[in-house]
């Protein structure tokens, strides 16, 4: 999930209210003493079980005073332990930009220049010239955007990746009053896209472009890469692996307005789901699925969906932090908020450091902004 939120869910009725739940175990100043060690000593993941304690208290704390810098912090901390270096660099982009959001543009930079892949580099870079644009320094925004574009030129042959990217550089394009260049910028992500062969790669690729596109008030030529992705997701043989391009198709399909084309998209999404006894694959679909929901405004559905998830699967939490993100943005905090709180209790026995960044990043989005 990117930086850019979700279309607004109109207001549902079946979003529940709840009543959020304090800790009194420790305070965020006790917490933090604890996280005060040395980073060395706190993020070595292959230390021992205190340690693994500590990232999940730390964790607990974050949701349950719903502090999002908290989580921010966190994700600094545990981030360098990733070991596999594709993993690492996008963790990384995501990082630089949550800390962009925060208005860290400084450290958001720095953070950007320790990842080693160009394509991603320049996700992030894009990314942040987004944010920095919105925020009325166009003119630091142009500087990024030159960056963006000369870490793409470093890049390797990544064309999934090099979409991603020209799509967040477009729309900081948008961002600062380039209009023309962002078609032009668009233009050369659609014609990546189209180039790649392999089916699953260039579907994920057409839809992460559609996302831009929306973001950047391309709303007509959106429309038109999302009906792309769908003959795109048709050329997927293996049913099973086409549901997941379908359910992110149904969230664009949203995302442009047509909520009765997006339920019964997933409709199919879901008659492929129990052909195939596709939430066997960990619950991923289910998670996009549950997502998805959550944003048409069927929350109800949303939670049944995620608890159809295995219990210890990183997706049921994942689902959950979805979730809870879109009940915030359908002004609902106490619902929110206890949806946060349950997603980490689903995340606790999970260890591996990438999927604990996915998590954070995603729970955070759940967090409102003024804490």
């Amino acid at each position: 999930r990117r930086p850019s939120p979700p279309a607004t869910a109109p207001h549902s009725t079946n979003a529940r209210s709840r009543t959020s739940t304090r800790s009194s175990r420790s305070t965020p100043a006790a917490i933090w003493r604890c996280g005060s060690r040395p980073a060395r000593e706190i993020g070595n993941l292959d230390r021992s079980k205190i340690e693994r304690r500590w990232r999940l208290d730390a964790a607990e704390h974050c949701l349950t005073e719903a502090n999002r810098a908290c989580v921010l912090d966190l994700r600094l901390k545990i981030d360098e332990r990733i070991e596999d270096s594709s993993q690492r660099a996008a963790s990384r982009a995501e990082t630089a930009a949550s800390l962009a959001g925060k208005g860290l543009f400084g450290e958001a930079l720095e953070t950007a220049a320790t990842i080693g892949l160009g394509e991603t580099r320049a996700w992030a870079l894009g990314v942040i010239a987004v944010i920095q644009a919105r925020d009325g320094r166009p003119a630091a925004a142009r500087e990024i955007i030159a960056q963006a574009f000369a870490a793409l030129d470093k890049g390797k042959s990544r064309p999934q990746i090099r979409v991603f990217a020209l799509g967040r550089i477009a729309e900081a394009q948008v961002a600062v009053g380039d209009a023309g260049r962002a078609r032009e910028t668009f233009d050369q992500a659609l014609a990546n896209a189209i180039s790649i062969k392999a089916a699953a790669a260039r579907t994920t690729a057409l839809i992460e472009l559609a996302q831009s596109q929306f973001n950047g008030g391309e709303d007509a030529s959106a429309r038109r890469t999302t009906m792309r992705a769908l003959k795109s997701a048709s050329d997927i043989e293996d049913p099973a692996a086409r549901a997941m391009p379908l359910a992110m198709v149904a969230g664009l399909e949203a995302r442009g307005g047509d909520k009765v084309l997006a339920r019964a998209t997933m409709d199919r999404v879901l008659e492929v789901v129990e052909a195939t006894r596709i939430w066997l694959d960990g619950g991923r679909t289910l998670a996009e699925i549950a997502g998805l929901q959550a944003q048409l405004g069927d929350f109800d559905r949303a939670h049944r969906t995620a608890g159809r998830i295995s219990k210890g699967s990183f997706y049921r939490a994942f689902a959950l932090a979805k979730i809870a993100a879109q009940e915030l943005s359908d002004v609902d905090e106490a619902a929110a908020h206890k949806t946060a709180l349950r997603s980490f209790e689903a995340m606790k026995g999970i260890d591996d450091p990438f999927k604990l960044m996915k998590y954070l990043y995603e729970v955070s989005r759940a967090l409102p902004k003024r804490r």
